[in-house]
């Protein structure tokens, strides 16, 4: 698979690939390989759970954001504006309902790129990180989980990478939300920092405010699964 690096954003369709195939049936056990490689290199069944079709994971996970993610009220955003809503994603992404769903949508994304993990900023980014883990994992592919802290920890092990790092690894950075672009630009400069190589970024929902230019601008593609107007519709004004 060639890199996104230098590829134009792209609205995510949900399409499903011939590559990493998280239709999860067999109980057959498979060696692991890297997310991106060649066409049938990972798994199309390993563990015993069948996920629904690519599209319907998308059509079924924009259902749960517009019900459950989209407040209503007087916000102020990270961008320092006000807004009248909010996506508040962390209620589909930490659901029972929606991790799958996530975690299947974002996998298939991640299908373009040869990519090592996916990481992200704490915390919105932390659900959305350990359900595309898991989603690789079952289907036989070697997609490890990355989070980033916002601060560097002083005991333990330190640093603000957390997970199974080491030096030179591709990664795609991920968020749930993008507004600014602030979030995924400081995980992408953090893993860049600590040596590894960010492919691409890639969220949930695009406010459309301006963060995906930034991010472009950053010299990172970006892609979003849904874009603002395709989570509120009607409801936009």
């Amino acid at each position: 698979m060639k890199s996104s690096a230098t590829s134009k954003t792209r609205r995510v369709s949900g399409t499903t690939t011939a590559t990493c195939s998280p239709t999860l049936t067999a109980n057959r056990k498979t060696s692991r390989k890297t997310c991106g490689e060649p066409s049938g290199s990972c798994a199309s069944d390993s563990a015993g759970i069948e996920l629904v079709e690519g599209g319907e994971a998308r059509a079924l996970l924009r259902k749960l954001l517009r019900e459950h993610a989209v407040l209503r009220g007087d916000f102020v955003l990270s961008s320092g504006q006000r807004s009248n809503y909010y996506f508040d994603a962390r209620r589909v992404t930490l659901s029972a309902a929606g991790a799958g769903l996530v975690g299947r949508v974002l996998f298939e994304a991640l299908q373009d790129l040869e990519v090592d993990a996916v990481a992200g900023l704490a915390v919105g980014a932390d659900p959305i990180v350990a359900s595309v883990a898991v989603v690789a994992g079952l289907a036989g592919c070697s997609l490890d989980g990355i989070i980033v802290r916002k601060d560097a920890k002083a005991h333990g092990v330190g640093g603000r990478i957390v997970g199974p790092w080491r030096a030179g690894l591709r990664v795609a950075v991920v968020d749930d939300t993008l507004t600014t672009g602030s979030s995924l630009l400081t995980a992408a400069r953090a893993i860049e920092e600590a040596g590894g190589r960010v492919r691409g970024a890639y969220v949930l929902v695009d406010r459309e405010e301006g963060g995906r230019e930034a991010v472009e601008a950053a010299g990172y593609s970006c892609h979003a699964v849904f874009s603002r107007s395709e989570v509120l519709g009607d409801e936009m004004h």
